[in-house]
C-alpha cells in the first residue's frame, strides 16, 4: 500500500473526533508559532523555541544536560572529523 493510498483519518475515538495523522498534519498550528506547549522550569534563549536539538544525559551527571543544535551537527559533522 503506497503512503497516499493510507487513510487520511483514524477510526473516530469514543468521543467522535476524527484526526488527521499524516506527517506534519497534527501539529502543524503548534509549530507556526514560537509558542511553546508546555511550560518550562528554565527558559534558555540561546535557542529558538522548538529548536530541533540532540539532548544527551550521562549517567555520572543526571542532572546536567547538554544539547547541541542539530544544525550544528550538519555543519561541522562528527563523520568528516580526522582520523
Amino acid at each position: 500500500m503506497d503512503l497516499e493510498d493510507r487513510p487520511r483519518h483514524a477510526p473516530a475515538a469514543p468521543t467522535g473526533h476524527a484526526r488527521d495523522y499524516r506527517e506534519g498534519v497534527a501539529y502543524r498550528d503548534y509549530f507556526a508559532t514560537d509558542e511553546l506547549m508546555f511550560g518550562v522550569p528554565e527558559l534558555d534563549r540561546r535557542p529558538r523555541n522548538k529548536a530541533e536539538v540532540l539532548a544527551l544525559r550521562l549517567p555520572g551527571a543526571p542532572d546536567e544536560q547538554l544539547a547541541i543544535a542539530v544544525g550544528h551537527l550538519w555543519v561541522n559533522s562528527v563523520s568528516r572529523c580526522p582520523r
